[in-house]
Parts: C-alpha cells; structure tokens; sequence
C-alpha cells in the first residue's frame, strides 16, 4: 500500500490510537491519579471484583487479537455523491435539533431561567413521547457534517460551515438545561480527535502548553457546572458538602489532612485545589465504586437490559409489553455514581461479561480496520469506542451520556451512505 494511502487517512495516527494499548493506558493513567490524590478509601475492597475486573480486560484484548490486522482499498465516492451525503447528513441533524427544541421548550416545558433541578423534574414528569425520541437519535448526527467536510474538503460557504460547527456543539444545550458534564467531555475530545486526524494541530511546544492550558480551562468550566448545580441546594456550604456529605464519599473521600489544609486556603488557592480533588474523586472513584457493586449486587441479571435499555424499551414496546425503568435504574446498589464501563456490564452479564468483552474486543477490532483504510463511518465509530475505551476505568460511555444515541446515528449514517442516491 502506498504511503499517499498512509498520508490521506493517516494511519499513523490511528496506529497510536490501538485498542488493547488504549486500554493499557487507561488504567495506568487511572492508577497515577489515584495515587497522586488526596483520597482515602473508606470500604473495604472485594479482591474477586478486581480479579473480575482483569479477567474482563484479558478478554477485551484477546477479542482484539483474534482479530487480524487489515487494511484494505475502498472505492470512493464521487465528489458530487460526497456532497448530497454532506447535506443530507446536514438536514437530518438540522430536523433531529429543531425537534429537540421543540420537545425541551414546546411539549415539556423547559425553561432556560429555571435551574438544573427544576428542568430534570420537568423532563421526567413528561415521560417519552415520539419527538422527543426521534430527536434523541438524529441530533448527534451533528458530530459528522464537520468531519465530512475537512475530510473530503467539500466546497461550501461560510453559512453552511457555520451551521455545521453550531451542529456539532448542539448537545451541549442540553448539558446547560439540565447541568450535565458528560456530553461536553465527549464533544470536546471529539473534536480534539478531528483535530489531530486531520492534521490542523501539529504539536510543538508552544502548542502543547497551548493544549495543556485548553484542557485546564476544561477542567475549570467543568468544575463551575458542579459548583453552580450544587450551590442550587447547599447555598454557601457547597465546599463543606462536597468534601463531607456528597454520594460519592460513602466509598472513597478526601484525607482528614487535605480537609484542615484545604479549610485554610485562601478563596482562589481553594477553587484551584477544589477543581483538583472533585476532578481527580471524579475520575477515579468508579474502581472503588465496582467493589461496593460485586459485593452488593443481589438481583437477577438484566441480559443487556441496564446497558442497551433504549433498545429494551423499544423491543418492549414493539411487542406490547410494560417496560419497568424505574426498576431498572434501582438495579445498581448505589444509584448515581459511576462504577466503571464494567459496572453496569456486570449487571446484565455477571460472569458471562468475560464473553460479552471478548465480543466487544473483536467489534472494536474489525471497525479499527475499516478506519484504517479510510471508511468515513468507521474512523467516527471508532473515535467513539476510543472515548469507551479510554475511560472504562471511570464510566460506561456507552450506557450513559448518550452514548446508545451516538453509537445509533452512526449506523444510521453508514446505512445512508450505502443506499444509491448518495
């Protein structure tokens, strides 16, 4: 294969990006935030979880081995055929994020001067209805008219590519409404991935204290979207409760040393500190949290349920079946905090999870090759599995933070390009 093919998808940059190597360097990186915390655990740990825990990553990586390296050629598409999945792709993330505003402000009721708390009662009060599912699985198609046009380089005004950004960051509206974080995380590590794909960030060391500064700035605005959501019902004491009180220090919580040391700082030396504990509790906590989950679990497994349930509820429904969610989210022992990607696995499989991750690995692997050789559809998909992967050691991007609706519009955008008229 010749090396314009390398140069054109650079396959290079996907080299770095393997799956099992991915996996590696999540937990190691996840160790050196632990150790380099300010937390102390406070259960004792189930040496079996983690036994689990290793056995689920030993077949993730085996899936992926078994898979054999491949890059191929594919026939590309003309220009003109590029440029009607452009729009088409365009119009249905328009439509997907008009009905979504239209579900939020018209049919739910939502406003923008109420606070996190207030629009998420709304929304659950409100239930389902067909918009808003509709919207749910053609807004994210939002992530892929940016990558279509920097990567086929598709002649267009600035209206269109205006239209294409506000796309991309569309769901993060939601994130605004409703005080969630996680879906910011995605976009913005998204787009990073585009960034570097495409070869418009080439790093020196002007810009690398550039990027370290952009993910500071990340972490900050991150830290005042919890900040402002907690203040809704601590008022002043929202250090106090985060430090003391908050779910998540049930299982591990800052050292008595960090407290006095912390309750002595300056205002703006707190904020800084407070965004390094609250992100480093953030990320790590979910190792600790699995322990608590094996030891507690008494319930019957889900069988894909808790991991998959919008495609449960949608079987339920197509079938005439009552579908629980209320008892389906009461499945965790500890509702409300992350438990890993292995938690809410270990859930619907238990032990067969070792099965499911041995699948997962080998998925992974087949779509690592078609991004490889250059399908648009899989270089995106596989983006997504690099967030998956990257953070399993933290949180199941694919059972929360929307993840079951990207994953969804992807296959719908590699469908659509399959069909003849694009």
């Amino acid at each position: 294969m010749d090396s314009n093919f390398y140069e054109d998808h650079n396959v290079n940059f996907l080299n770095r990006l393997h799956p099992s190597k991915v996996m590696a360097f999540a937990f190691i990186i996840w160790a050196i935030l632990f150790l380099f915390s300010p937390l102390v655990v406070n259960i004792e740990l189930n040496g079996t979880a983690y036994v689990f825990l290793f056995c689920c990553i030993l077949s993730f990586i085996l899936g992926v081995a078994l898979v054999k390296d491949k890059i191929g050629f594919r026939t590309s598409k003309s220009a003109n055929n590029l440029r009607r999945l452009f729009f088409l792709i365009l119009y249905l993330a328009i439509l997907g994020l008009a009905l979504k505003l239209t579900d939020r402000f018209i049919i739910r009721g939502i406003s923008s001067s109420s606070n996190y708390f207030e629009n998420r009662e709304i929304m659950e009060a409100a239930g389902g209805n067909y918009i808003a599912i509709l919207s749910s699985f053609l807004t994210p198609l939002g992530i892929i008219p940016i990558f279509l046009l920097w990567k086929h380089k598709i002649s267009t005004n600035w209206i269109v590519k205006i239209i294409a950004f506000i796309l991309f960051f569309a769901q993060i509206f939601d994130a605004v409404l409703l005080g969630s974080r996680s879906i910011i995380f995605v976009l913005f590590i998204l787009l990073g991935l585009y960034l570097f794909y495409f070869q418009k960030i080439k790093i020196t060391l002007l810009k690398g204290l550039g990027i370290v500064m952009v993910i500071l700035s990340f972490m900050l605005m991150m830290n005042f979207i919890f900040v402002e959501r907690t203040k809704i019902f601590a008022g002043e004491n929202t250090y106090d409760l985060v430090l003391n009180q908050s779910n998540i220090n049930y299982t591990v919580t800052s050292s008595n040393s960090f407290k006095n040391t912390f309750s002595n700082l300056n205002p703006t030396t707190q904020s800084l500190v407070f965004t390094y504990l609250t992100t480093t509790q953030y990320f790590t906590h979910g190792m600790i949290e699995f322990s608590y989950l094996y030891d507690n679990y008494k319930n019957d497994y889900a069988l894909g349920s808790y991991t998959f349930a919008i495609y449960s509820r949608f079987l339920h429904k197509v079938t005439g079946r009552n579908f629980d969610s209320k008892n389906l989210e009461q499945l965790s022992p500890r509702p409300g905090v992350f438990n890993t990607f292995f938690g809410p696995i270990f859930i619907d499989f238990g032990w067969f999870s070792l099965l499911f991750m041995l699948l997962f690995g080998m998925i992974v692997k087949v779509i690592y090759n078609k991004a490889k050789s250059g399908y648009d559809w899989a270089i995106i998909l596989y983006f997504y599995f690099f967030i998956v992967i990257a953070f399993s050691p933290v949180f199941n991007f694919i059972n929360g933070a929307g993840g079951i609706f990207i994953l969804t519009s992807i296959v719908l955008f590699y469908i659509i390009s399959k069909i003849k008229i694009v």
